[in-house]
């Protein structure tokens, strides 16, 4: 059962579903050592939190180290 369906005009045309760069609903920064921002959850009351790990910010994370390679993080 084939059905006929109207195709674009112009053969580039598209629509983006994604938010652009900036749309988000984000909170702000945070003065935390491992959480750098928060960012309101669309459809609840819930909130994320994002960090960055990195041993040059948190040199404490190589505080056990065996022949230069970090095992654990010194917490």
């Amino acid at each position: 059962t084939a059905r006929h369906v109207d195709l674009p005009t112009y053969a580039f045309q598209r629509q983006r579903y994604w938010l652009e760069s900036g749309t988000g609903t984000e909170r702000g920064t945070l003065d935390h050592p491992l959480l750098l921002s928060v960012t309101e959850v669309a459809g609840g009351e819930s909130v994320l939190f994002t960090g960055r790990l990195s041993l040059s910010a948190q040199p404490w994370l190589a505080d056990h180290a065996v022949n230069g390679t970090v095992i654990l993080p010194g917490a």
